[in-house]
């Protein structure tokens, strides 16, 4: 999976959805300070911690004490004797299902630009030569051969946290000459053709989004039309938490409720107003955190600058990860968790038009 700076590739976010539920062991958890909830299906349970499956198949292993009070009475009247996770090859029903999230009202999709790019033959010697299609790679982006387009997604009043790119999809882009622009020639089949891949505007009303489809339009043809659906994450309010005495060093591991943050590298920095960095990573999304700040002893908040996100990995084993800039050089710190008091995931269907001007 790519990720590129401010790019979110991020496959799910830990939200509480009104869901219909497919297995008896699944319901919505929450973190012992109420900071967090998420839905999952609990597969494990032997006394001191419970694992619990998510909607996007990641297992996550939780001490009961980072649960709540009522999550830790449910265990213990529920599976007094604990809980032997079963094994099992098939997924279950509820690992098929697409969230059934709400038509998000007030949110526009329009296309602002597109590129055609037709395959071109690298020179020899040059870089696309020595490492294109000819070596066995596989370009993709504005640069490599098909039709990119842009998009505007617009949500006044409601902020854009990331997108859901595995319920989210486009299924179909042909222009009025009847060509399937999504189809490639095997060799040139890229695992990003035609997935929506989504950069959050700052403010986060809006956001921008690059399809990249593998083939051009048909001689002649006047105008693509695009179908699919996107499933759009959005978050409001915000409560916090803070992690006292953090040393910010790699290893380290912060737990915010029933989310553990590792540090993953944390070095000095001379770039500008930028002192030190720090990489935090995790084995599940960190989409329902809004920011993560640093308060030096003294208790004043260290100035913070985004220096970029990033999901690492293949199917159901994902790390993600966020890069952070301080201002203030510092050894330990205060690291303030502020996350959205309250998630959701809406609907927006894609059926779009427009010219192409050739």
């Amino acid at each position: 999976m790519r990720s590129v700076g401010g790019r979110s590739c991020i496959l799910a976010v830990i939200v509480s959805l009104a869901l219909p539920v497919a297995s008896s062991l699944a319901r919505v958890w929450t973190s012992s300070n109420g900071l967090f909830k998420m839905e999952a299906e609990l597969l494990a349970f032997d006394g001191k911690t419970a694992k619990l499956k998510m909607e996007t198949g990641q297992a996550l292993s939780i001490p009961i004490e980072r649960l709540s009070a009522e999550d830790q009475a449910y265990l213990k009247k529920t599976h007094p004797d604990g809980l032997e996770e079963k094994k099992s090859g098939a997924p279950s029903p509820k690992e098929k299902k697409a969230p059934a999230g709400s038509r998000a009202e007030g949110v526009s999709l329009e296309v602002v630009s597109f590129t055609i790019t037709r395959s071109t033959k690298p020179q020899p010697g040059s870089a696309g030569a020595r490492g294109g299609r000819e070596s066995g790679m596989i370009m993709f982006g504005p640069g490599a051969p098909g039709t990119h387009v842009r998009l505007l997604l617009s949500s006044p009043g409601k902020k854009i946290i990331g997108l859901d790119e595995a319920h989210s999809k486009i299924a179909s882009c042909t222009d009025d000459k009847g060509t399937d622009l999504t189809k490639a020639a095997e060799k040139q089949k890229s695992p990003f053709a035609g997935k929506p891949m989504l950069r959050i505007d700052e403010g986060g009303e809006s956001a921008s989004m690059e399809l990249d489809q593998p083939q051009i339009p048909a001689a002649g043809a006047a105008k693509i039309e695009l179908k699919g659906e996107l499933q759009v994450q959005f978050g409001e309010g915000e409560k916090s938490e803070d992690v006292a005495d953090v040393a910010l060093t790699k290893g380290t591991t912060i737990a915010a409720g029933s989310l553990a943050l590792k540090i993953e590298d944390a070095r000095p920095r001379d770039m500008g107003d930028t002192k030190m960095s720090v990489a935090l990573e995790s084995q599940t999304p960190m989409l329902s955190i809004k920011k993560i700040l640093f308060l030096n002893a003294a208790g004043q908040e260290i100035a913070t600058q985004d220096m970029g996100s990033g999901t690492f990995g293949r199917g159901k084993q994902m790390t993600y990860q966020r890069m952070i800039g301080l201002g203030e050089a510092v050894d330990r710190a205060t690291v303030r968790i502020v996350a959205y008091e309250r998630t959701d995931t809406a609907s927006v269907p894609v059926n779009l038009e427009f010219g192409l001007g050739l």
